[in-house]
Formats: C-alpha cells, structure tokens, sequence
C-alpha cells in the first residue's frame, strides 16, 4: 500500500553533526488551502470543482482508515493546510492526496477522525454557507440524478452530528467514485492541473540541487518549526 501520508525520517546525528535529525518527505504540488488561495476562480465559483472535493475526500477517508490501523487519526485537517495535491505520475486524471505534518497525529479517536474528513470539505466549499453544489458548477453534461446526489453529500458533510468513519465510507465512497467520472469538467480540471505543475521546487530540480551539494536556505522567523517523528 502506497501510505496516504507524508514519510518522516530520522537520521541520528554523526561526527559532523551536533543533533540528530527528523525531516519530512519532500511532497511536490499544493495543499488545499493554497489551491483556494491562489486560484481566484475557484474562490467566485465557491469553492473547488465538486469531482475534486469527492477525490479529495474519499482520500482523507483512506487516510485516516490507514492510521486507525496504527491507533492513530490526523487531527488538523480543517484548513486544508495539511492535504497535499500531487500531480499523478502514473496518468491518473486525479491528483495524489497525501497528509502532512507529524504535529497533527494524535491517538485515535473516532469522532475527531471523522469530523476532520468532513471538515475537509467544508473547507473544499469555502466555508459553511454552500451546503450544495454551487452554482458554477451545477452547469454541465450530468444528470439531474447526479447533481441531487452531490448535493445530498455536501449537505451531508455540513450537519453536525456524531457518525463512524466506516458508516461515513460506505454511504459515500462508492456514490462518488461513479460521480467522479460522471460529473467530470474538462475546463475546471485544465485549471487545477496547470494550478499543481506550478510548484517552486520540482523533484528533478531537488535531486540535482542534493548532487551538486545542496540547497542554500534563509530562514525568516515565522518559518520556524518545531515537530516530533515517527517512523
């Protein structure tokens, strides 16, 4: 199983070093946050086209499924900050999904797990006004039928209430693997493939920065960070 989140090394500290040290797999792409952030027209539309909210969050399912195997759920999911987009290396339309930042796993506990897997969406939907499809992207070769089932999962994923992450998985990971292909938007994906190409170090220009000695970094006081890893 490919894990769905982000790798945390530890390398001790040896004759040249004074600390050991805990680093984070390099995750190229974009988190959700920043995909909102930067692209404008997902902010007027009201949020991310609906094909990549049901992605994103049959993901985030997988994800914290794959930690309570470990006794453990990601608990700062929320903002969006903390699920990376990659592009697909293998030819998938759909992007890699992928958690980071160690800071945010703590024992398992199900209601949190899944009310960070819902939040996920909210947070896909610009907050929790739009309880439905917006209307950008009700606009499209689908069904009626398709787009009363989204709406149905959107508004499922603002009401509050307690639900197991498994009840949460089988009523709608299978639905939205179907809406996947059946509310798909050739425009709305041009603009977030060209949105997750466009990172500032790709893994190419990483290694080559590694054999010819390293990168040079300025550190800034608010980009400090203190964590903790986990093998």
């Amino acid at each position: 199983m490919n894990f769905p989140m982000a790798r945390i090394r530890h390398y001790d500290k040896d004759a040249k070093e004074s600390m050991s040290w805990y680093v984070m797999d390099y995750i190229p792409g974009c988190s959700v946050a920043k995909l909102l952030e930067k692209t404008p027209t997902f902010l007027k539309a009201g949020g991310l086209p609906p094909v990549l909210v049901f992605h994103i969050f049959t993901e985030v399912i997988k994800a914290q499924k794959a930690l309570r195997d470990l006794e453990l759920y990601h608990g700062d999911l929320w903002a969006g900050g903390n699920v990376m987009l990659s592009p697909s290396k293998s030819g998938e339309r759909l992007p890699v999904v992928k958690l980071i930042d160690a800071d945010g796993i703590s024992p398992w506990h199900e209601r949190k797990a899944t009310e960070h897997a819902k939040g996920v969406v909210v947070q896909c939907a610009i907050g929790t006004g739009n309880n439905k499809v917006p209307e950008r992207w009700r606009r499209g070769p689908f069904t009626a039928s398709d787009l009363g089932m989204a709406d149905d999962f959107y508004l499922a994923m603002h009401v509050k209430g307690y639900v197991t992450l498994d009840s949460l998985s089988d009523t709608w990971s299978g639905r939205l693997e179907r809406l996947k292909n059946s509310m798909w938007d050739d425009e709305a994906w041009e603009e977030v493939g060209e949105r997750l190409s466009k990172v500032v170090v790709t893994e190419e220009g990483l290694r080559k920065s590694v054999h010819e000695g390293g990168l040079t970094l300025s550190e800034r006081q608010e980009d400090k960070w203190t964590g903790f890893g986990m093998e």
